[in-house]
């Protein structure tokens, strides 16, 4: 005997299962998202006494509350000094940023070390550091340092001095 009733599916039943597997997915996506200040972004600049300026900036994957500290180290050519720091605008955070200068690199050779402290958790830091026009950036995470490499010839030194030096 043939059964007057079909194998599909009533379209209230597949709305409702679509419904169901809906809120099934939604529960499974991460709540609210809080938006992330990278950085305390008062990027120092740092001119020497050679004439180059570097400037050290951090992005970081932290709300700014959350960052206790951000220590950037600099290693520039011996005999350079610190003429000036200055700290540019962005989010206001005075007492979280900090400046080690060491004079002790090859002419030429600087590096920046960018170490970050955010109490309770690792997150991801990039740093971004150029002396003059010579630009580099690096990766890493909180609580290691993330160090970057930059060479950049001073201005009295080039292909011209070389030469007068050969004589």
């Amino acid at each position: 005997m043939a059964s007057n009733h079909s194998s599909r599916p009533s379209v209230g039943r597949l709305l409702l299962t679509a419904f169901t597997l809906g809120l099934s997915f939604m529960a499974l996506l991460p709540g609210p998202a809080r938006a992330r200040i990278r950085t305390c972004r008062r990027d120092p600049l740092v001119t020497l006494s050679n004439g180059k300026v570097v400037r050290m900036s951090a992005l970081i994957g932290a709300d700014t509350d959350e960052v206790q500290w951000v220590h950037y180290e600099l290693h520039a050519p011996k005999g350079t000094t610190v003429t000036r720091i200055v700290y540019t605008g962005g989010v206001p955070c005075s007492d979280k940023e900090f400046v080690s200068f060491y004079a002790d690199a090859a002419e030429g050779a600087y590096s920046v070390s960018t170490l970050v402290h955010v109490p309770g958790q690792t997150v991801q830091v990039t740093a971004y550091d150029a002396v003059n026009n010579a630009k580099q950036d690096g990766g890493g995470w909180s609580g290691q340092p993330v160090t970057v490499y930059i060479t950049a010839e001073d201005k009295d030194r080039g292909p011209d001095k070389d030469k007068k030096d050969k004589k």
